[in-house]
């Protein structure tokens, strides 16, 4: 993909100063190179390119983690050190349901056992029912995180409206030099906005509201959805289903 145009080289001496935010010196790669005075020694390099640039944020010899990183030896007063950071392609697209999906929250896992750990290859938000990031090549279960009470019923799900990990289907990612572009299909529900009010009649103002699909749910804590409002006003998507057990939590004086 050539050389990496933008962004900063940061040196460490051990992946525990890196633990620890303690860089030796962080050098500003310009139009491709950089130029850093170090004392002599080994170092551990991370490379944090600029956003748009053909590469992700990852250590010296393309690895994901500081401990994997090829170090380098520093010795005298003239080193040329050249590194190798992570290849990435430009991913953009849209998510859609019934339509386009106003902002939210994209995870891409290469596998359901990074899931399961935690561990995504790239996160971050989507705007305007548009996302752009930048991936290695590989293949990709992306989970689709709407904002809370999107107005068409979008809900949380993964690419290609499924609602499990393993039901996903991939997004295929290769070194593409001008870029891929690949849209995002998100499940759709029910939009259920509303108030609550107290048996007296008075209006909750601000509090949380949770649906549960059944009691065994309510058991497990797991929601079908919820909302903190503040305006007395809640909205939230849920799953089209028959019923559904609601939890409020008033958090306004007098209820």
């Amino acid at each position: 993909n050539g050389p990496v145009a933008s962004g900063y080289a940061v040196f460490y001496r051990n992946c525990k100063a890196y633990a620890n935010s303690d860089a030796t010196g962080s050098f500003e790669i310009v139009a491709g190179t950089y130029e850093a005075s170090v004392p002599d020694g080994t170092y551990y390099v991370l490379i944090d390119p600029d956003a748009g640039a053909k590469a992700l944020r990852s250590w010296n010899g393309a690895k994901s983690t500081c401990d994997k990183s090829a170090t380098v030896e520093v010795a005298g007063d003239n080193n040329t050190l050249n590194f190798t950071a992570t290849a990435a392609t430009e991913v953009t697209g849209l998510v859609m349901g019934e339509s386009a999906v106003e902002s939210g929250y994209l995870y891409f896992y290469a596998s359901c056992e990074d899931y399961r750990d935690g561990t995504a290859t790239m996160q971050g938000g989507f705007f305007d029912g548009a996302y752009s990031t930048t991936l290695p090549a590989g293949s990709y279960r992306v989970l689709i995180e709407p904002d809370e009470g999107d107005p068409n019923g979008a809900l949380r799900s993964w690419h290609s409206a499924a609602s499990s990990c393993a039901d996903a289907t991939p997004i295929i990612v290769t070194n593409a030099p001008d870029g891929e572009v690949w849209d995002l299909t998100v499940a759709t529900g029910a939009h259920v906005p509303g108030q609550v009010f107290t048996t007296t009649g008075t209006q909750v103002m601000r509090g949380d509201v949770s649906f549960y699909e059944d009691c065994a749910a309510v058991e497990r804590g797991k929601q079908a959805a919820n909302d903190y409002f503040t305006n007395g006003t809640y909205e939230v998507n849920v799953p089209d289903n028959d019923s559904y057990i609601v939890m409020i939590r008033p958090r306004s004086p007098g209820a």
